[in-house]
C-alpha cells in the first residue's frame, strides 16, 4: 500500500472514531482519566551539513562538522535517557488532562466512570536543522473508550519548544554551534522542566480537542 493510501486510511479511521464519540456525546456524564506509557528511547537529530562535491575543502569541513553533530546526538540521547522518564511525562500529561477537564469540560473526571480517556507519551527528544534552532518535542496519543472498551475517539498531538535562539544571518555552521552550545549550557533542572511543561501542554491540548469535538456534536444535536 502506498504512503498516500496509508495516510488516507488513517484519516478515515480517525474520522470514524470521532463520529462514534459524537453519537454518545449526550450520554456521557463523566470520564475516568488514565495514562499508559508508550515512549521508547529519546530521539535526537540536528541534521547534517552538506557541501558541493567539487569543493574538497568544503567537503572536509562538512564531514568534520557532521562528526561533531553525531557526537552531540549520542551525548544528548544518553543525557535525556538518564534525566527524563517517559512514565513521568505521561503522568504529567494525565494530570494536566484531568485538571483541564474538571475546569473546562467536556466532562468531569470520575475514576469509577465506565467511559475512559487515556493518554500516553509516544515519543520525545530534540530536533533541529542546520539552519534552524533546535527544539525539544513530545508526541502524545489521546484516546477515548466506551464502556465496552471500544475506542470512540483518537488524536495524536505534537508539542515543541525552542532550546536555542534563531540567527537569521547565520550560516549552517554558526546555527549548529549555537544549537549545541545552548543545549549543553542548560542545567538538568531547566531541561527537565522544559519536557515537564511540554507534557502538560500536550495534555491540556488533548483535553481541549476532545472538548471541541463534544461541543460541536452537542451543537449539531440541539
Amino acid at each position: 500500500m502506498t504512503r498516500a493510501l496509508l495516510l488516507a486510511a488513517a484519516l478515515v479511521a480517525l474520522g470514524g472514531c470521532n463520529n462514534k464519540i459524537r453519537k454518545y456525546a449526550n450520554n456521557i456524564d463523566n470520564m475516568a482519566v488514565s495514562g499508559v506509557n508508550q515512549a521508547g528511547p529519546p530521539q535526537v537529530s540536528l541534521g547534517r551539513m552538506a557541501a558541493p562535491t567539487e569543493d574538497a575543502a568544503a567537503q572536509g569541513a562538512a564531514a568534520a562538522g557532521n562528526v561533531v553533530i553525531e557526537v552531540f546526538e549520542v551525548e544528548m540521547v544518553t543525557r535525556l535517557s538518564q534525566l527524563v522518564s517517559p512514565t513521568d511525562l505521561t503522568e504529567a500529561s494525565t494530570t494536566a488532562v484531568g485538571n483541564a477537564m474538571d475546569k473546562n469540560g467536556p466532562y468531569p473526571v470520575d475514576e469509577s466512570s465506565r467511559w475512559q480517556f487515556q493518554v500516553g507519551v509516544t515519543g520525545f527528544g530534540v530536533q533541529g536543522d542546520i539552519d534552524d534552532p533546535a527544539h525539544a518535542w513530545i508526541s502524545l496519543d489521546a484516546s477515548a473508550y466506551g464502556p465496552k472498551g471500544k475506542r470512540i475517539w483518537r488524536r495524536s498531538l505534537h508539542c515543541q519548544q525552542d532550546l536555542a535562539a534563531y540567527m537569521a544571518s547565520a550560516t549552517g555552521v554558526t546555527q549548529t554551534a549555537l544549537n549545541i552550545g545552548m543545549i549543553r549550557a542548560m542545567s538538568d533542572e531547566d531541561l527537565l522542566g522544559v519536557y515537564d511543561q511540554l507534557a502538560r501542554q500536550c495534555g491540556r491540548d488533548a483535553a481541549a480537542k476532545l472538548n471541541r469535538t463534544i461541543q460541536k456534536a452537542k451543537a449539531k444535536g440541539s
